[in-house]
């Protein structure tokens, strides 16, 4: 009994210190506005930053309700292999106004912690100061990265094949097949 009370503290602790940590994140984006004079967020922001600043009717997608079973598998995936989220969107984008919050309806109720996930704003050149969507030859919008130490292992760009779910999954099954190969015999 001890030993369980020992370990749910351990978990406790650390993720409150990854909350906190994720709050003193140092967020690094501007807010300019198109030639509609409609928000244009620029840079590295949280998702509640996001919402704060984009101006959109809504953020929740209401219409939309993840496959649980697919978000469970998505959490133990992206866990047992390190997965970031990277996620490049435009304020001013239709098609980010209406994929990013079911995208982050999937990947929050997944449980992916908030440090796992990086979200910039990008202009209509798909620019942003840090250089991380040059980086990544980012030529649309939304598009979603899943990265595994640094090497990118797939993306999702504008809007989903299948679904969300299914095409996250399909990217971490595709990268767990490659592993497996790769490991000798």
């Amino acid at each position: 009994m001890k030993s369980v009370l020992r370990n749910t503290g351990i978990i406790v602790f650390v993720i409150v210190l990854q909350i906190i940590l994720n709050s003193c994140s140092s967020s690094k984006y501007s807010i300019e506005s198109d030639e509609n004079g409609k928000p244009m967020i620029v840079g590295h922001l949280t998702w509640e930053e996001w919402q704060e600043n984009a101006g959109w009717e809504s953020y929740s997608a209401p219409s939309y309700m993840p496959n649980l079973k697919r978000a469970s598998e998505i959490s133990d995936m992206a866990t047992n292999y390190g997965v970031d989220f990277l996620i490049f969107a435009g304020s001013w984008c239709s098609d980010s106004e209406t994929e990013l919050p079911k995208l982050y309806k999937l990947i929050t109720g997944a449980g992916i912690f908030p440090d796992k996930i990086l979200l910039y704003g990008v202009d209509r050149q798909k620019n942003e100061p840090s250089g991380t969507a040059n980086y990544y030859k980012i030529e649309k919008v939304p598009t979603l990265v899943l990265e595994v130490e640094g090497e990118e292992i797939g993306r999702i760009v504008e809007t989903p094949k299948l679904s969300w779910e299914e095409d996250i999954l399909n990217i971490l099954r595709e990268y767990k097949f490659r592993e497996n190969q790769e490991e000798p015999k």
